[in-house]
């Protein structure tokens, strides 16, 4: 397979905000394409709800923030 893997750049081709996800692996065999955003969160949980961890709260806010970039790969 033929693959490229990209670290902290703008996406190729995609008009609009320059978002710089750290890593993107394209298998341009498979058409297919891997956005990886990393993020560390500590803070204590009150309760165990999982919905109101930090976690959950940052993974909302990655996958709204890189939805222009899902919506551009899907076409």
């Amino acid at each position: 397979d033929r693959v490229e893997l990209r670290v902290n750049q703008t996406v190729p081709s995609l008009a609009g905000p320059a978002l710089r996800p750290d890593l993107q692996l394209f298998n341009h065999t498979k058409k297919t394409v891997a956005v990886v955003d990393l993020a560390v969160a500590f803070e204590e949980q009150a309760n165990d709800d999982p919905e109101s961890s930090a976690l959950a709260r940052i993974a909302a806010h990655k996958r709204a923030k890189y939805a222009g970039i899902k919506r551009h790969f899907e076409r």
